[in-house]
């Protein structure tokens, strides 16, 4: 008795210290408020993704997108409301993305998409159905109202792109160009 007794307690701790792994794993690789991927697991999968268009002469499409006007948001309705923005719009990515794609929070208001198997001319169609989601994102009440609109700068691979770090590079440039020509 006493036997199993110490199996049955060596089974239940090493099932817990399994648990315990994945969650670490979990949030180590995942935003805690969106539950998109992380930077760090999005930089993974995007490289992976790059290396494999390139290996296959296939078609990458690489997005950053920024909210804009995000502190105002912030300043204007409470954090509460700004995080609500931020779920909303990564509950929107998961629903108009293809599963094939890549959807990760980048950092703060900023996410990057991976459109592998997509030249740029399709990206920017997709990227425009997620835009036009995103204007239905609802804000609180306020004096002088406001939409959750966003900036966005596409990259594809090309004979020049060797690493991940060309391709945001190119993606960075054309957000910063999209937000210098009005946002939205």
């Amino acid at each position: 008795l006493a036997g199993i007794c110490v199996i049955a307690l060596l089974t239940h701790i090493l099932l817990a210290g399994q648990r315990h792994k994945r969650q670490l794993v979990d949030l180590a690789s995942h935003d805690g408020l969106t539950g998109l991927p992380n930077r760090r697991r999005s930089v993974e999968a995007a490289t992976a993704a790059l290396q494999q268009a390139v290996a296959e002469h296939r078609p990458l499409t690489v997005g950053l997108i920024d909210l804009d006007y995000f502190k105002m948001i912030n300043d204007r309705y409470g954090h509460a409301a700004g995080d609500a923005v931020l779920k909303d719009f990564a509950r929107i990515g998961r629903e108009l993305l293809r599963t094939s794609d890549f959807f990760g929070r980048w950092g703060g208001e900023e996410f990057i998409v991976v459109l592998p198997d997509m030249p740029l001319d399709v990206a920017m169609l997709s990227i425009e159905r997620l835009r036009a989601a995103a204007l239905t994102i609802k804000l609180p009440e306020g004096p002088e109202p406001m939409r959750v609109s966003f900036s966005a700068g596409l990259a594809t691979i090309d004979s020049g792109t060797k690493t991940l770090d060309d391709i945001i590079a190119q993606a960075d440039v054309a957000l910063y160009e999209a937000k210098s020509n009005g946002r939205d």
